[in-house]
């Protein structure tokens, strides 16, 4: 954008992050951009007072900044982003921050429900991971086995992979299960999968004969 529109919105789009992202410049001020269940690539923000709201995507950075907007007002809810994020000031649900995440106004705003980086810069944290986790340890060994283990892994970061952008079966069950409602951290958080198979096993202990044994197995 090279010109203020006054508002945007990006619904059910796909921004190959490969091809590149979105770029916001100096002129486009004020501008009001939204981004509902979308992959893009890297988004830049150089604009003042610009507000970016993200739901339900995919930001992937493409192994550099993801999110670069220092003079802009971010809002991420149940989304996935693969990069660092910087913004003037943060709020933020639901939500998985791959790496540091940084916001100018620390007193502004509030990350809930979370999983991004130990050492991010950000408002107060609320239940995110691996905060929580690590609020009852001590001992520096325990500290350092629960960062290493605390971290969401994929399926996939590559874009065109069928799975690209779901958290995969090793990754914690805190982060798993991690959003306010139960379901898992990130993009995929409306899919309702641990609550999905919570009920299948269910209705097989009540269906099963006796005698057999049913399990749930992950294919590629």
């Amino acid at each position: 954008l090279s010109s203020s529109i006054g508002r945007l919105r990006l619904s059910d789009c796909t921004l190959v992050p490969k091809k590149g992202g979105l770029a916001v410049k100096k002129s486009a001020d004020g501008t009001g951009i939204e981004i509902q269940s979308c992959i893009t690539g890297p988004i830049k923000l150089e604009s003042k007072f610009s507000r970016l709201e993200i739901c339900e995507s995919i930001i992937d950075g493409q192994g550099a900044d993801a999110i670069s907007g220092k003079y802009s007002e971010l809002k991420l809810s149940a989304s996935t982003v693969l990069g660092k994020t910087v913004g003037l000031a943060l709020q933020a649900e639901s939500s998985i921050c791959t790496e540091k995440v940084r916001a100018e106004r620390g007193q502004a705003g509030c990350i809930r429900f979370c999983c991004l980086p130990f050492d991010s810069i950000t408002p107060r944290r609320y239940r995110c991971q691996p905060d929580k986790a690590l609020k009852q340890v001590e001992k520096p060994e325990e500290r350092e086995a629960i960062l290493k283990r605390m971290v969401a892994t994929f399926t996939s970061i590559h874009y065109g992979h069928p799975g690209y952008g779901q958290l995969s079966a090793c990754t914690p069950e805190e982060i798993l299960r991690g959003s306010e409602d139960g379901s898992e951290n990130g993009a995929f958080s409306s899919k309702k999968q641990p609550q999905r198979e919570a009920d299948l096993r269910d209705c097989m202990d009540e269906y099963l004969p006796i005698g057999l044994n049913a399990g749930i197995f992950y294919v590629d």
